[in-house]
């Protein structure tokens, strides 16, 4: 826990490094090229798809497996035309995964097992709610006087699940509680790439979704799992 929270706080004070080295190019970036101190600051929202890798041979999705992030990104260029640069940001996350799977917590253990093809129910997931911060290299071929570009944007998010649940919910049950064997800190490299303010997202988590040691009870499989996820992003400002 100790290693998480000193990882977060480094995390939380690099922007504002950033952001300060940033000043100092664009006081000099004023002064010899004074019609050419745009930034590209940009609010993002984004609706994804959520993809299992590495599943067990008989784990399964259903539903909609659907993800949701938002934040802003602090543009920092660093060429005199302005269509390269860093992009540093904050934002929220939020993550579903539907599966064939319970999650059932027993005397304070959270145990997995399949679901019986013969059980009705609604849905089983787990979710996840998450800080992150995005670093990104950017390519477009914006201008001052037009927000109307190519982009292409690609980097890494680092996430902190600060509220991870596990959910089943049936006609005659409804059993929601918090689950620890979710990893909290999670690792992604992304691309979005588009014209103008609609654009195409994916990202590949390198974490897995689920603790070491997090097996599913009646055959022993390994929870390896990580994930990608794809859909579509939007930048405003």
């Amino acid at each position: 826990m100790r290693k998480e929270f000193t990882l977060l706080m480094l995390l939380l004070v690099l922007p504002l490094a950033l952001v300060k080295a940033q000043s100092a190019v664009t006081d000099s970036l004023h002064y010899k090229y004074p019609d050419s101190t745009y930034f590209e600051d940009q609010f993002y929202a984004g609706m994804v798809y959520n993809v299992l890798l590495n599943t067990p041979a008989n784990l399964t999705q259903n539903n909609f497996s659907n993800g949701f992030i938002v934040g802003f990104i602090k543009d920092i260029p660093i060429n005199t035309n302005r269509n390269k640069g860093f992009g540093v940001g904050l934002g929220y996350t939020n993550n579903s995964f539907y599966y064939n799977m319970r999650a059932t917590r027993v005397n304070g253990v959270v145990q997995y097992d399949y679901i019986d093809g013969d059980t009705s129910y609604k849905r089983s997931k787990i979710e996840t709610h998450a800080i992150e911060i995005p670093i990104e290299y950017r390519w477009r071929t914006s201008t001052a006087t037009s927000n109307q570009f190519w982009r292409i944007y690609t980097g890494v998010r680092i996430s902190y699940a600060f509220s991870r649940l596990s959910k089943f919910i049936s006609d005659s049950e409804k059993d929601v509680f918090t689950n620890d064997t979710i990893e909290p800190l999670q690792y992604a490299a992304y691309v979005s790439l588009g014209y103008k303010t609609w654009n195409l997202y994916g990202s590949f988590a390198f974490s897995k979704l689920f603790k070491d040691g997090t097996v599913i009870r009646s055959t022993g499989e390994s929870l390896d799992m990580s994930y990608l996820n794809a859909g579509l992003v939007f930048y405003i400002l």
